[in-house]
């Protein structure tokens, strides 16, 4: 069974599965709607996705605009990152930022709400990131936010070099400029 640990957003929480190794290699279930039925968590998965990185570089600020708006389970199934999220709620914890290291040998996964935006920096060559989400993507409901105009220090992740960042994430806006519809 999954346990559930609490982050520093409200609602976003770490899965921690349980890995199972052997003179083969490793073993982990990394979804079970049952699971988390009984830790309290509302999530029904509608698409699936991963990509493979390279080092050092930077994903996101990604999430999907109202209606179409999306939780998401997050791990990584070969190497590591810096997984980052940030609360686009309106209220008390807007702009507050969370990270965690995932790794492939952990089993952990980051549940991540529905008005939360997510990114991360990859650590290590071919490191591969599954994503669940509870609605099917729309391009015209597909938004993010400028990853360094939060509070993170990504630099300290990069080792002295320049990270690697698509155009449509260097274009994003401002988190002080991004006008939240959450």
């Amino acid at each position: 069974m999954l346990n559930k640990v609490n982050t520093a957003i409200n609602d976003c929480f770490i899965l921690g599965g349980i890995v199972r190794d052997d003179d083969r290699g490793s073993f982990l279930k990394t979804y079970c709607e049952g699971w988390l039925e009984a830790l309290s968590i509302d999530f029904r998965s509608q698409e699936r996705f991963y990509s493979v990185n390279k080092i050092g570089v930077i994903r996101g600020l990604h999430f999907q605009l109202p209606p179409f708006d999306h939780a998401k389970i997050v791990y990584c199934s070969n190497g590591s990152i810096i997984d980052v999220v940030v609360d686009l709620r309106k209220g008390g914890d807007y702009g507050k930022v969370f990270s965690q290291k995932l790794a492939s040998d952990s089993g952990d996964m980051i549940y991540i709400p529905s008005g939360c935006a997510h990114g991360f920096i990859s650590l290590e060559e071919n490191t591969i990131i599954n994503y669940e989400v509870s609605s099917v993507y729309s391009p015209e409901h597909d938004g993010g936010i400028h990853w360094q105009s939060i509070d993170f220090e990504w630099q300290k992740f990069l080792q002295n070099k320049l990270p690697i960042v698509s155009a449509r994430d260097s274009e994003f806006v401002s988190l002080k400029k991004f006008d939240s519809p959450f």
